[in-house]
């Protein structure tokens, strides 16, 4: 889940950037799909000055960290306390220690029901940021399926209609016209 989400949200962030006054002239689009997502969405949203886009990313970051990295990486952490328990007949199994010095402990499933469930509530929480908050039109588009340009023109039509939702509203539907026409060969 975690892997895929991260997957979505860099996705997400290209398709965002047209609609963020990006400048191809300035920063190479390609450059930019290059980048870890932590830079694509320093990028897109203001982390230094907006405290809710702070919040979100050091959201990610942590679980990035946590739970992206450590088990796309094998079951190892950063901080060293993932190892390979050896079991015959069984092979190598990733476990987990604490930090507790008076009441060490280990464990071979590290992700409970309740991990799982905070995880999904940030990224629930995350989504609906993007959608009410910081990108509501844009993300309107993102989720259309329609295509996204990074010229010069649909970036000067996309500022134009994002004046007002109705504007925008109209923007996509006459987009959609367009696409469904394109598709059917009805010119």
């Amino acid at each position: 889940m975690v892997s895929a989400y991260f997957s979505l949200l860099e996705h997400t962030l290209v398709l965002l950037l047209p609609f963020t006054g990006f400048d191809p002239s300035e920063s190479a689009l390609k450059d930019f799909i290059g980048e870890r997502w932590g830079e694509k969405f320093r990028k897109i949203f203001t982390v230094d000055r907006d405290p809710s886009a702070k919040n979100n990313f050091d959201t990610l970051y942590r679980i990035a960290e946590e739970y992206r990295n450590t088990y796309g990486h094998g079951g190892f952490d950063k901080n060293g306390s993932t190892f390979l328990f050896h079991m015959e007949g069984v092979g190598a199994l990733p476990a987990v220690l604490s930090n507790i010095r008076g009441n060490s402990y280990f464990s071979f499933v590290p992700v409970d029901a309740d991990d799982f469930s905070r995880v999904k509530l940030s990224f629930d929480s995350i989504d609906e940021w993007l959608r009410k908050d910081v990108a509501p039109l844009a993300m309107k588009w993102v989720e259309s399926g329609l295509d996204v340009y990074y010229d010069e023109n649909f970036r000067d039509q996309a500022s134009l209609a994002m004046e007002s939702p109705e504007h925008f509203d109209r923007f996509i539907e006459y987009c959609s016209y367009l696409t469904d026409q394109a598709a059917n060969m009805d010119w």
